[in-house]
């Protein structure tokens, strides 16, 4: 009998802290919507200004607003550092940035009027992150992202990129002393060669002679051995002689038939937005200004 009295009693409480809770709530929503109307009436011509404002700035950005293609194209490269590369298109980008086209042009060897509507040209590694704050040691891959205003702008641009990319000063001289040390390989392994071609042909024209009593049998296999390996040798060399890019592309640019537009619904909400916060922000400083002002007389 006891428990069931207690129960009832606990249940009494709980709704009348319900009670309580919503008596609270009530009064402090009319509390609330008394003092915005306080504050609207006071401030009704900022907060026009403000939304005139907002919407003048709204407006604004819809018709300065250039429709734009956007494509990523990836790279692959065997020298120096990658973060060298996303240093050196974030200068390139500084130059679009600052609309220095003449300097963009000359820089890619592409038309000035190619160079006019590149927007951005950034870097990114595999994971989306700017190049040139990638410190990691991997050689991984990594994109050269770029927006255009005109899609005919992509016409050879990553070609011209990975150019741009391959023509690093310390690289070009780093190449520079490779070659001459691979020329220099080549050459003494080459004289090596031609001198064990000179013995094979010498010991095929005297096969058939006598050998002298008491001299070791001449094996002929390690002289062809030798001669096969200082080939392969050359032939490596060669190769990696033809080679003269670090950088290469890997996946070119895809372009899209249509251009980004501005999306006017979005636009729409993020003005609501900013209004409604700046009107807040309005409320609550003119309403601490006041209140000190108050206090002050």
């Amino acid at each position: 009998m006891s428990n069931q009295q207690t129960a009832a009693t606990n249940e009494e409480w709980q709704f009348t802290d319900l009670r309580q809770l919503a008596k609270q709530l009530r009064a402090g929503t009319k509390h609330i919507k008394h003092w915005f109307s306080i504050q609207i009436k006071k401030n009704w011509l900022t907060i026009l200004l403000l939304a005139l404002l907002v919407t003048g700035w709204q407006v604004y950005r819809i018709r300065t607003y250039v429709p734009f293609y956007e494509s990523k194209a990836s790279f692959v490269y065997t020298e120096l550092h990658k973060k060298t590369y996303g240093e050196m298109i974030d200068q390139l980008n500084q130059q679009v940035q600052g609309r220095s086209y003449n300097t963009i042009a000359g820089t890619l060897h592409i038309p000035v009027e190619q160079a006019q509507h590149i927007l951005s040209i950034e870097a990114l590694n595999m994971y989306g992150s700017t190049l040139s704050e990638d410190i990691t040691t991997d050689k991984s891959p990594f994109y050269i992202r770029v927006k255009v205003s005109d899609k005919n702008a992509f016409k050879e641009l990553s070609s011209k990129i990975g150019l741009y990319l391959n023509s690093n000063p310390y690289y070009l001289a780093m190449l520079q002393r490779k070659q001459t040390s691979l020329k220099t390989e080549i050459d003494q392994l080459s004289h090596e060669l031609r001198l064990l071609d000179s013995i094979k042909y010498q010991y095929i024209r005297s096969n058939g002679a006598t050998r002298p009593a008491g001299t070791e049998p001449f094996n002929p296999v390690l002289l062809f051995d030798k001669s096969i390996d200082i080939s392969k040798a050359i032939t490596e060399k060669q190769s990696a002689l033809d080679r003269t890019q670090s950088v290469e592309l890997l996946n070119d640019f895809m372009v899209a038939q249509s251009p980004v537009y501005i999306n006017k619904k979005t636009a729409l909400l993020q003005s609501i937005l900013l209004f409604a916060i700046a009107t807040l922000a309005l409320l609550l400083l003119s309403s601490i200004f006041r209140k000190n002002e108050t206090i002050a007389e």
